[in-house]
């Protein structure tokens, strides 16, 4: 478990869970959908803003 010291870095860890997922040849659409679900309910609009901006689909 790591702590974040700026609010989108928490980010760092679903997103990489994600390129897990796909790297199994799997879609990742299930596994984000049951990231922001388990998400709580004031937290889960910034985050899945996050996701849309594009901002982690740059990182390698």
């Amino acid at each position: 478990m790591a702590t974040a010291h700026m609010a989108d870095h928490c980010l760092g860890a679903p997103w990489y869970a994600l390129k897990a997922v796909e790297a199994s040849g799997a879609p990742a659409d299930a596994e984000r959908a049951w990231q922001v679900g388990r998400l709580p309910d004031d937290v889960r609009e910034l985050v899945v803003s996050a996701l849309r901006s594009g901002k982690f689909d740059r990182r390698a």
